[in-house]
């Protein structure tokens, strides 16, 4: 007959651990997704708009590029912008 046996020392303090963590999750999670934003913007900020097309009226100013925001909001962070589309 074969017989197991598994003995965990420390379940208390494994257990006030993780509920200490799970405490601080939400701060530290809107951080890391904040920051997150901080760099997609960034990339949507510096992205070059595409060649002109051949009879192109439409004069490329910039300020699409610039009207983008990361925002912190109550269930996290948030991209947006501000220039609408034409």
């Amino acid at each position: 007959m074969l017989r197991f046996q598994l003995v965990i020392t420390g379940n208390d303090e494994l257990l006030a651990r993780l509920r200490s963590a799970s405490a601080k999750a939400p701060g530290v999670m809107d951080e890391i997704s904040y920051r997150w934003a901080q760099n997609v913007r960034a990339k949507l900020k510096s992205t070059s708009y595409p060649p002109k097309r051949p009879g192109q009226r439409y004069v490329r100013t910039g300020r699409l590029a610039n009207s983008w925001r990361a925002e912190r909001r109550g269930q996290g962070p948030r991209l947006n912008r501000k220039q609408r589309w034409l």
